[in-house]
């Protein structure tokens, strides 16, 4: 329970830190995109004030020749502004299609790095977690095997006592039974020498 709760911890901390990871990358990347459509807006925004300030100044030059009579300048005037105003539209359009292209391809490339990188972090926690198995394994292993010589250790020591004491005692057993032997020889050579002397003493 323990190497749990400390594998759940080591693997939260690491889940954190991969989290504040992302979202630091996710807020640089939203960073340079905002900044990006700004520097696009602006970009727009300073076209749009030149092609008011030209129509401003063509309309007072419009109202300068039409004081003057000139109908054909002022035909040129209004074609001009109304290529212009075509152009201006035909001009937003493209940029909004840039615009949503470069989104579009920005978070096409946001997805592949995220894609890669979860993909990684599997791969490491993965390699990390057979690692730690492997070590796991191979310490159960050396403690299975001291337990074992352990055992057959002790199994050893019993039966080398067993054997001791059976030993010992079979060789008390000889060397009373060699005593009562001995006894029994020396008895008989007693016996044997009183018949003599008596049987001597008989004699003479």
């Amino acid at each position: 329970t323990l190497q749990a709760c400390v594998r759940r911890a080591s693997t939260r901390a690491k889940y954190l830190a991969s989290l504040r990871d992302i979202i630091k990358i996710q807020s640089a990347f939203r960073c340079y995109i905002t900044s990006e459509d700004y520097l696009d807006t602006l970009a727009d925004i300073i076209t749009i004030q030149t092609y008011i300030r030209r129509f401003l100044a063509e309309c007072r030059c419009q109202q300068i020749l039409k004081e003057n009579g000139s109908a054909v300048t002022l035909q040129t005037s209004f074609r001009r502004y109304s290529a212009e105003r075509k152009y201006q539209k035909i001009r937003s359009v493209a940029t909004l299609l840039e615009n949503c292209w470069r989104r579009h391809r920005e978070e096409k490339r946001f997805k592949t790095i995220l894609f890669s990188t979860v993909k990684l972090q599997a791969q490491v926690r993965r390699y990390l977690a057979e690692e730690s198995l492997f070590l796991w394994a191979e310490a159960t292993i050396i403690l299975q095997r001291a337990f074992r010589m352990y055992l057959q250790r002790r199994k050893y020591v019993g039966l080398r006592k067993c054997a001791i004491k059976i030993q010992s005692t079979s060789r008390m057993a000889i060397a009373r039974k060699q005593y009562h032997e001995s006894r029994r020889v020396r008895a008989v050579c007693l016996v044997q020498a009183e018949a003599r002397r008596c049987l001597a003493e008989r004699r003479y």
